[in-house]
């Protein structure tokens, strides 16, 4: 009877941790492995994390604890004759129900008993999980407001245009998770919205200060005196390509994406010629 109890017991326990899958909007995700050596079990993917980013933090989804199946009492005798452990989940802090992918049961493990082999799909989703996306900074030219009818240039920081990497490891597995940039979706606050294969062209002194951005620019065809705060909304979002490889498979994860928004004054300038004339 004990040890039909123990499997039921177990099966829910493992089901409990099953990895929730990854999604695209930077939420938190359950990554959850396991790894048993004598009478201790490891549960979480990642023991170790290495990052690199250009800039600060715009998307951390903020991974599960990493927890241990400690054991609940002494080694004891099931009804079969094999010897076992009863383990408590601990995760170093408290453990609501149905927290990190569900309710924390206890298990039982034969004494001994090795544990399952960690799929380096896991481990991936808890590198994933690890990323940290710079928030996109805007540029503009010209400095400062903008003018209606003159071409403005738009380019998000060269430095931020780099891959980041995150890397997961558990004993024997270990994946690394590379975000790149491929796009950026403009958002010009006066119904306008464009996508940029690049970051944009920075404008350079010596540039012609009458044309237009070579591969990402907008012309504003109205003031934004009418708008809240008298400025328009400009919103930018970078789009990231998200692969994995490691523990001899390799994948790819739904695209991410940074975005931040900042607020832009368009005036329109009017020229007054004067004509002087000498007698």
């Amino acid at each position: 009877m004990l040890k039909r109890v123990a499997v039921v017991l177990a099966s829910a326990a493992l089901a409990a941790l099953v990895p929730n899958a990854a999604s695209a909007d930077g939420g938190t995700h359950t990554h959850v492995s396991a790894a048993c050596q004598a009478s201790n079990c490891t549960f979480g993917a990642a023991s170790s994390t290495s990052q690199d980013s250009a800039s600060g933090p715009s998307k951390s989804s903020g991974s599960a604890p990493v927890c241990a199946y400690v054991p609940a009492g002494a080694i004891t005798t099931a009804d079969d004759g094999s010897r076992g452990q009863w383990y408590r989940l601990d995760c170093g802090r408290g453990f609501d129900q149905g927290e990190f992918g569900g309710p924390a049961l206890p298990l039982w493990a034969g004494a001994g008993q090795p544990g399952p082999a960690v799929s380096p799909v896991v481990v991936a989703q808890q590198a994933e999980s690890e990323l940290v996306l710079p928030s996109p900074v805007m540029s503009f030219s010209p400095a400062g407001f903008q003018v209606v009818r003159v071409p403005t240039w738009m380019w998000i920081e060269p430095v931020q245009w780099r891959p980041v990497t995150a890397t997961a490891q558990v004993p024997g597995v270990s994946v690394t998770a590379t975000a790149t940039p491929s796009s950026v979706k403009w958002d010009l606050g006066d119904g306008t919205q464009l996508t940029c294969a690049g970051p944009g062209t920075p404008w350079r002194p010596g540039d012609d200060p009458r044309a237009s951005s070579p591969d990402c620019g907008h012309v504003f065809l109205r003031p934004s005196a009418d708008q809240p705060g008298g400025t328009y909304a400009v919103t930018v979002r970078v789009h990231w390509r998200v692969d994995w490889a490691g523990g001899g498979q390799q994948g790819v994860f739904p695209d991410l994406s940074s975005t931040t928004t900042v607020q832009v004054r368009v005036e329109e300038v009017h020229s007054v010629v004067t004509s002087n004339q000498t007698r």
